[in-house]
């Protein structure tokens, strides 16, 4: 007997709002805009295997309260299998738990790391160590890659990869069923900065909310991102007009550029 404007409604309605209300799903309500609008669970969300025979990729971000790893394999499609996050753990015993639930879940796989490039600094000292902890993460055999970037770098990657179809008509990006986190941190629960949060949130490039939770693993999936794929290249007017100079100079000299 509802309004079929309510049902409208509903149908306009945030992702994460929808499987809450509208599918009786158990979820959250997210506390801002989701940073990644165009994730949608129905078609980014699937169940696939791991290949053994191609590297598994695990990116890292740490801290005390909650470190965490996501791993992945990238082919055509770049897929994240699995998340893992600790609770109130140092990094030595974090790397430990790693390991058991790599060896468990991806027998002998060829891996690579990723991870925060923070992980370097001297200032990024363990309780425990002396050691900063991509010094602790190596000494247990994670040799961390890292690579500095913007979010709004990041941002523009992993929009692309989640608005791009391949031939067989599935996105780039998707995400396997086991990960709950991260679906529900691509759902809004890694949101932009609310105003009353953050009141020095950056206009210019609207940066996400840290909120110590579902930010660890969404930046996990962020360094696979800058790490694994080339920013998107864009023209800026002094670009165009240098372009238009060397097209007038080359066209005098007899010859042209397509």
């Amino acid at each position: 007997n509802l309004p079929l404007a309510y049902g409208g409604s509903l149908e306009s309605m945030p992702d994460a709002w929808k499987r809450k209300y509208l599918l009786g799903k158990a979820g959250f309500i997210p506390k801002g805009r989701a940073f990644y609008e165009g994730f949608k669970e129905d078609r980014h969300v699937g169940w696939f295997d791991w290949i053994p025979y191609d590297p598994l990729i695990l990116s890292w971000d740490f801290g005390f309260h909650h470190p965490a790893v996501s791993f992945h394999q990238q082919s055509l499609h770049w897929r994240i299998l699995h998340e893992l996050m600790g609770s109130e753990v140092t990094i030595k015993k974090f790397t430990q738990d790693v390991k058991a639930f790599t060896n468990l879940h991806f027998p002998n796989a060829v891996i690579k790391c990723f991870g925060d490039p923070a992980c370097r600094q001297k200032s990024d000292k363990q309780e425990d160590s002396e050691k900063t902890s991509w010094q602790v993460c190596k000494e247990a055999g994670f040799h961390i890659q890292s690579k500095p970037s913007d979010y709004r770098t990041r941002k523009e990657i992993i929009d692309q990869k989640l608005s791009t179809t391949l031939s067989d008509g599935k996105p780039i990006l998707q995400v396997h069923q086991h990960c709950k986190i991260i679906i529900d941190g691509f759902l809004g629960g890694y949101h932009y900065a609310e105003e009353n949060n953050n009141k020095e949130v950056n206009r210019k490039y609207e940066l996400p909310f840290h909120d110590d939770f579902y930010s660890h693993l969404m930046n996990t999936v962020e360094y696979v991102a800058v790490n694994t794929y080339s920013p998107i290249k864009k023209h800026t007017n002094e670009d165009k007009r240098y372009a238009y100079r060397q097209s007038g100079r080359s066209q005098n000299a007899g010859f042209s550029y397509q």
